[in-house]
């Protein structure tokens, strides 16, 4: 897993929720700006732990929950490689 894996995901799961028009420059764009919804976020984030295997190791949404609010797709990515690599050591 890596952070074009996630950003890959996030593009194509915006898409297929009609979002965004301009889904292909994702990557600057603010999460909560491209999904407003509280329900849609906790779908991205579920459906990303599914796409990732991550199983019954799925994320802290309290500790998620600040980087959705505040983070761009590409540093969200980033930071999503960091949570998972350090809940794995």
């Amino acid at each position: 897993m890596n952070k074009e894996e996630i950003l890959s995901f996030a593009r194509s799961w915006v898409a297929t929720n009609e979002l965004c028009d301009g889904a292909g420059d994702l990557d600057r764009e603010k999460v909560t700006d491209v999904i407003a919804q509280s329900t849609d976020l906790v779908e991205f984030t579920l459906d990303l732990e599914d796409a990732l295997g991550l199983g019954d190791r799925g994320f802290d949404l309290e500790e998620l929950a600040p980087k959705l609010a505040t983070l761009n797709f590409a540093e969200l990515a980033d930071e999503i490689v960091k949570l998972v690599q350090s809940h794995e050591a």
